[in-house]
C-alpha cells in the first residue's frame, strides 16, 4: 500500500486535474480536503488494478473515480448552504 501511496504522490497531476474537471478550484478553503481525498482514491485504485493494468489505465481510472467523488461532495456542499 505504501507504493500506492507514493503513486499518488508522483502522479500528483491526475489528482488535481480531476478536482479541477469537477469545478473545484485552488482558492476554495477546502481544496486540501479534496487533494487528500484524492490521494486516497488514487491510492485505492492503484492498489486494485496495478498487478494487472499498466498506469495510464490506472491514472485514467483513477482521474475518473477523483472527479466523480469531488463532484459528489461539491453538490453536498451546495445543498447544505440552501
Amino acid at each position: 500500500m505504501e507504493q500506492a501511496f507514493n503513486q499518488a504522490l508522483i502522479n500528483s497531476r491526475v489528482i488535481h486535474g480531476a478536482i479541477k474537471a469537477a469545478g473545484i478550484y485552488h482558492y476554495r478553503m477546502d481544496y486540501q480536503d479534496f487533494v487528500q481525498d484524492g490521494i486516497i482514491n488514487y491510492a485505492n485504485v492503484y492498489h486494485k488494478y496495478a498487478p494487472q493494468e499498466e498506469m495510464t489505465k490506472i491514472n485514467q481510472l483513477a482521474f475518473q473515480k477523483n472527479q466523480m467523488a469531488s463532484t459528489g461532495s461539491t453538490e453536498k456542499a451546495n445543498e447544505a448552504k440552501c
